[in-house]
């Protein structure tokens, strides 16, 4: 974690991002990068390995456990689709890159933030999966405090940036899932 928030600081200062400015101060990106990885990778894994949280088990009944290993699958594959679709535009942190193009096929013609869409869906099945009250909520619980803050900062650079562009992709895709289409 250290190596990586040296390396995102000395990716920022050398990079040329039009974002740069509007971006929220380094310490809140580290902050979210760190309290994420707390509920989705340290206490999972010291639900797995120790007893420490054994206060906190209950059991998972098979028909919650396989729909949640399918949409834990699901959703990773959602991340890989994502990322595959972004291509050089994926950035650690908020930033629209120099000659950027906005990404509007594959899974972006649907929705606009599929990368939270698939972290989200993860958090989900993680709770799905992992008969603990801690370690099986915690990704969930520390996950969504943050979409409010974030999605609407990414949001606004990107109209600034992509203007008239933007603001018709918005009006075509969800947020977060793909929007209701209505019929007759």
């Amino acid at each position: 974690m250290i190596v990586r928030g040296v390396g995102v600081f000395y990716a920022r200062k050398q990079s040329g991002s039009l974002g740069e400015n509007r971006l929220p101060p380094f310490g809140v990106d580290l902050v979210m990068e760190l309290v994420q990885s707390l509920g989705l990778f340290f206490l999972p894994l010291i639900y797995l390995f120790t007893n420490w949280l054994d206060v906190a088990n209950y059991t998972i009944p098979v028909y919650v456990a396989w729909p949640g290993l399918l949409l834990g699958l699901f959703s990773i594959g959602m991340l890989g689709r994502t990322h595959y679709d972004l291509g050089g535009s994926w950035s650690d942190h908020l930033e629209v890159k120099q000659g950027q193009e906005l990404i509007t096929t594959g899974i972006y013609k649907y929705i606009r933030h599929p990368m939270y869409s698939a972290h989200l869906l993860y958090a989900i099945a993680q709770a799905m999966l992992l008969g603990n009250w801690i370690a099986g909520f915690s990704f969930l619980l520390l996950q969504l405090p943050f979409y409010p803050m974030r999605i609407p900062q990414e949001e606004r650079m990107m109209e600034e940036y992509f203007g008239e562009e933007y603001r018709d992709y918005m009006q075509q895709t969800g947020r977060l899932f793909p929007p209701r289409r209505r019929f007759g």
